[in-house]
């Protein structure tokens, strides 16, 4: 219980700590210069226009769901929420670091702290199991939500944070034109983000791509054309890919997880396995074949395997029971009838 109520006030600490740092840095500003400003100095083309920066506004408003959200009194034994408390502190501290070094024009020492943020919010993304678990609706919102987008901005500016640097140290680029290089790196981008559709189904987290990658051909356009159409094209697969991702079916998955539930919940008496096993051979197959009908994809063929499996394993089970049962009462019976 204490170390439930550590967790969650650091989290919230740790929380108003970035909202602080991050609105005295361009408040104050720190060092005498402006985020924004320090990152105009560079005339690398993966840099949006300033007005994409304006989603660190629903980023911290995201945030600020989760660490209300999870000082709840009951959400304090959520284990979910445990595992990822520390890597959120974590995830804090170098954002905070990041500001600091990033104002001191330490651009070295702001990719690698900002590659700790990227592990740190990818260590919560996979603890949360995002896109695979299944959670209420609130939980879904102020957490689930939250951290998808967070990593997707994230994952763009990992990737702007080290073309800055590489920049700075005067790399060459192997003869390679800073067009190309930049087209590389959103390619890189978008198959990243077509990997966590295919995988997650996490929309939040490709549409983050797109609000960039507009963002970069508003911005480049009219000094690297080819950079901007790239960036538009590229864009409009990761809108294409997300609209095939909402319309797959899912429900599949959440029946899977129900029974597995059932038979993990289930008690080990006789009658109840059978209660148990009559309910899930009657009613299961429909279902699946309702929920199963278009199943046409590998994952859906695993999903109905694993069903079956599960209904084999309990109807095995009812079956064992029942002739336990049986072989007691034989002998009780002749026990009865003819007495040692």
């Amino acid at each position: 219980m204490r170390r439930d109520l550590i967790r969650q006030w650091g989290v919230i600490i740790s929380f108003v700590l970035v909202i602080v740092v991050n609105g005295l840095a361009n408040a104050l500003p720190i060092n005498g210069q402006q985020t924004g400003e320090i990152s105009d100095r560079f005339p690398v083309f993966f840099v949006p226009a300033g007005y994409v920066f304006s989603i660190w506004g629903l980023i911290y408003l995201g945030l600020l769901a989760f660490a209300a959200y999870q000082a709840l009194p009951g959400q304090r034994d959520n284990e979910r929420l445990r595992r990822v408390g520390a890597w959120f502190v974590v995830s804090c501290a170098a954002n905070v670091a990041w500001i600091f070094l990033w104002h001191y024009n330490l651009f070295s020492l702001s990719l690698a702290v900002m590659l700790v943020l990227l592990i740190s919010l990818v260590a919560i993304y996979l603890r949360l199991e995002i896109g695979r678990a299944v959670v209420a609706t609130a939980e879904r919102w102020a957490v689930h939500a939250p951290f998808s987008v967070y990593l997707g901005w994230i994952t763009v500016a990992t990737v702007a944070n080290a073309t800055d640097v590489l920049y700075d140290v005067g790399w060459g680029g192997w003869g390679i034109a800073p067009e190309a290089w930049a087209v590389v790196m959103m390619a890189i981008a978008t198959g990243i983000g077509l990997g966590v559709l295919a995988t997650r189904r996490d929309i939040a987290y490709a549409l983050v791509l797109v609000w960039a990658f507009v963002g970069i051909a508003v911005k480049q356009m009219p000094r690297a054309l080819s950079v901007g159409v790239a960036a538009l094209i590229l864009a409009a697969v990761i809108v294409l890919a997300c609209v095939v991702a909402g319309r797959r079916p899912r429900r599949w998955r959440k029946t899977g997880t129900r029974m597995a539930q059932r038979l993990r919940a289930a008690p080990m008496g006789a009658g109840s396995v059978r209660s148990l096993s009559i309910a899930c051979i009657v009613r299961a197959p429909w279902r699946l074949v309702q929920e199963h009908r278009l199943a046409h994809h590998v994952g859906h063929a695993r999903a109905v395997l694993l069903d079956v499996v599960h209904l084999v394993h309990i109807h095995a089970f009812d079956a064992r029971n029942h002739r336990a049962e049986r072989d007691v009462g034989i002998t009780a019976l002749a026990q009865r009838h003819h007495p040692a």
